[in-house]
């Protein structure tokens, strides 16, 4: 684990994540984190261990947690056929 901290900046009005970061964990690993499909102990482990103690990882995990929240409602909605497909 990164003994410095991240930096992150999020413009919550289109979505895109800043990031300056001197941490380990990048967004495709917080993705498979959130989304529960980190399988080695160790490296679960190691996750859980950064986002206890790095503030800035904890806000962009949030963020992602709320995007893939979304994507799966707007899935859910299209299959359904609550909501057309812009294609």
């Amino acid at each position: 684990m990164a003994d410095t901290e991240c930096m992150a900046e999020f413009d919550l009005t289109t979505g895109h994540a800043h990031t300056f970061t001197s941490c380990d964990l990048s967004d495709e690993e917080l993705e498979r984190f959130l989304m529960g499909c980190v399988m080695d102990k160790a490296e679960l482990s190691r996750m859980e261990e950064h986002l206890a103690h790095c503030p800035a990882c904890t806000k962009r995990a949030e963020w992602l947690a709320d995007y893939i929240c979304t994507m799966k409602e707007a899935q859910r909605l299209l299959a359904v056929g609550q909501v057309k497909s812009l294609n």
